[in-house]
Parts: C-alpha cells; structure tokens; sequence
C-alpha cells in the first residue's frame, strides 16, 4: 500500500469514528472495533480537534462514553485543542451522569484546568 492509499484510509478511519461518535452508536462502535481493534489507538494522534469521548461527552451520549471508557479509559486523560478534557465538556453542558463516569475512571480531572480557566479572572474560593 503506498503512503498515499494508506493516509486515505487513514483519514476515512478518522472520519468515520468521528460520525459513529456524533451519533453515540454503541453497536457501529462496535463494528469498527471488529473491522479495525486499533481504531480508538489512533484516535490520539488523529488530527481531529477532540476523541470520540470527548464528542460523546458534549452530545450527553451516556451508553457510548461508557463503552469508550470500558475499551480505552486513557481517554479520559486526553485533552482537546482547547486543552480541555471530557470532563469538562460534560458538566458544562450540564450532563452529570457522564460527569460521574469520567471522574470515576479519572478522579485527578477534578483539578484539571482548561485554557479559558486559565485565562479567567475569576477567583475561586476552596
């Protein structure tokens, strides 16, 4: 397969865990897995702005965050363009069942900060 062909499919990879993330489809996740298990491996260095929990994360997509953290909790970890995490997508968009469930696998995200906290002039009180 030449570099060509194979950044490609590469890319069509891409966006196609991207689609089946904006749909939470917990059975095509699955299909994928099938056909390709390292998808979600190169999801990390994919160039997509954030991973298909962080995707999950903002749509409230419950079933799919859970399936995504079952194959791959490292996801959890994995920060956006905007350096923030899932977790904060989730509770801005005020879906706390997700917020549950990446604290859970993640409990040192609490404390993680996003660039428009840092950027804040806000002060917060313990």
């Amino acid at each position: 397969m030449s570099i060509e062909n194979l950044n490609n499919s590469i890319e069509h990879d891409q966006l196609t865990i991207y689609q089946v993330s904006l749909r939470g489809d917990v059975a095509e996740l699955d299909a994928l897995l099938q056909q390709d298990e390292l998808i979600l491996d190169r999801v990390t260095v994919s160039s997509f702005h954030e991973t298909p929990l962080h995707i999950a994360a903002m749509r409230g997509h419950l079933q799919f965050a859970q399936a995504l953290l079952n194959l791959k909790p490292k996801l959890a970890e994995e920060l956006d363009s905007l350096c923030r995490l899932p977790l904060h997508l989730a509770s801005a968009e005020g879906y706390s069942h997700i917020v549950k469930e990446l604290v859970t696998v993640n409990p040192d995200a609490c404390w993680a900060r996003d660039i428009k906290m840092e950027e804040s002039h806000f002060t917060w009180l313990p």
